[in-house]
């Protein structure tokens, strides 16, 4: 900006770049708020009927004179050895977020961290929309203030935390310097792209308009990925509260079950 004079327009580009990038985050952010809160309480509320509930009924229960339930007398061992070595419901939450810290630091586990998520149905058109709308946010705003296209590259590629699109990129950058084209370096890489992404890229290319493409196709897979998170969001809430009813049941047949046959066997 400060070599070509517009370093005004740059800063608009820029203040818009980050302006669209802090609108898709913090959609997304808000859209798993309720499904992370739902999954909160339930994981609160299974330790506390594990933890303290169970263990409180276990004498009851030995006083049956029924055979209490396999499945009775697992959640019975499960509460009374948790409730006996407690430090194991905080220490395993945190060995598992130091795991999963340790493995996303490492190339090897990042690589296959990453991998993982670009196949899962439907998760993965979620990521492929999200890391195209930034990277491609990234190059429209670099290209329109006049950066070399090996340069924009070379920088987006530093902004993208997803290890294939990082590859693909840092790739092209390569294969460009050697002579190729941009939709041309990308197309050993379609797989990790949504649909039309790489013939949009060719199309401006061939028009000399890749800038207004890229901010066209920003603009596009920036709403495309908040609409699939919302309708990710939709669909996750009646399966999370489907979840927590059978949890619920499965937790009350644990404790009325053997309480019935009890009674049934009095009865008679």
């Amino acid at each position: 900006g400060e070599e070509s004079g517009t370093l005004d327009e740059i800063f608009q580009i820029l203040s818009l770049q980050l302006a669209k990038e802090y609108e898709v985050k913090s959609k997304i952010r808000n859209a798993m708020v309720y499904p992370g809160i739902i999954l909160a309480v339930m994981g609160v509320v299974g330790v506390v009927m594990i933890t303290i509930v169970f263990p409180s009924l276990k004498v009851f229960f030995s006083t049956l004179s029924s055979d209490i339930p396999i499945y009775t007398k697992v959640m019975l061992n499960t509460g009374t050895y948790l409730s006996e070595q407690w430090y194991l419901i905080i220490l395993v939450p945190l060995l598992l977020v130091a795991s999963l810290y340790t493995i996303l630091k490492n190339p090897q586990g990042r690589k296959m961290f990453d991998g993982f998520f670009l196949k899962v149905p439907i998760v993965s058109q979620i990521v492929k929309k999200n890391n195209s709308a930034f990277l491609i946010r990234s190059l429209s705003s670099l290209i329109a203030s006049g950066v070399p296209l090996t340069r924009s590259l070379e920088i987006s590629s530093k902004t993208i935390n997803n290890y294939y699109f990082k590859e693909a990129i840092i790739e092209a950058e390569k294969r460009i310097r050697q002579g190729d084209r941009l939709s041309d370096a990308l197309k050993s890489y379609q797989y990790i792209f949504p649909i039309g992404v790489i013939e949009m890229i060719e199309v401006g290319e061939e028009t000399g308009k890749t800038a207004v493409i890229f901010k066209k196709l920003a603009d596009f897979y920036e709403q495309e990925a908040i609409d699939s998170i919302e309708k990710l969001t939709v669909l996750i809430e009646p399966m999370l509260i489907i979840f927590l009813g059978v949890s619920v049941g499965f937790f009350a047949l644990s404790i009325i079950q053997p309480i019935y046959s009890s009674l049934k066997l009095i009865s008679t």
